[in-house]
């Protein structure tokens, strides 16, 4: 059984964020999306769900992304990065380059198998029109 409860939905514009050295290319962030996550066609987000978390674990995506950023960080921020990466972990790295890019997303707590979890919604880019 799932229920989601749409009173916690909480949506945010992000502003600038600090955790980076330079931005990370917006182009390789949703490359990334788009090869490991679907999207809503109703609302137009990506679907950032713990089961899409474990199919990145299991094809073992998720080094080969963080590694790609690495050098985006700064130093003293990299700590997000190094250890063992979970699904919650692997969440604040995500909201950290929304911020960061000022993408728009926003999250649902959604009640599953007598536990509660965080859905995140990430707006999916649309390129500007050719001048």
């Amino acid at each position: 059984m799932l229920y989601v409860n749409s009173n916690i939905m909480n949506t945010r514009l992000s502003t600038r964020s600090s955790v980076f050295t330079e931005p990370i290319n917006i182009d390789t962030f949703y490359s990334f999306l788009n090869e490991n996550y679907d999207v809503n066609k109703i609302n137009n987000t990506f679907i950032i769900s713990r089961v899409s978390y474990n199919k990145l674990v299991y094809y073992n995506k998720i080094n080969n992304f963080i590694s790609s950023i690495r050098n985006n960080y700064k130093e003293s921020r990299r700590h997000y990065l190094d250890g063992k990466m979970s699904y919650i972990r692997f969440n604040t790295i995500f909201r950290q380059i929304c911020t960061n890019l000022g993408i728009e997303y926003s999250h649902k707590l959604i009640y599953y198998n007598s536990k509660y979890e965080i859905e995140y919604y990430i707006k999916c880019y649309t390129p500007p029109p050719p001048s």
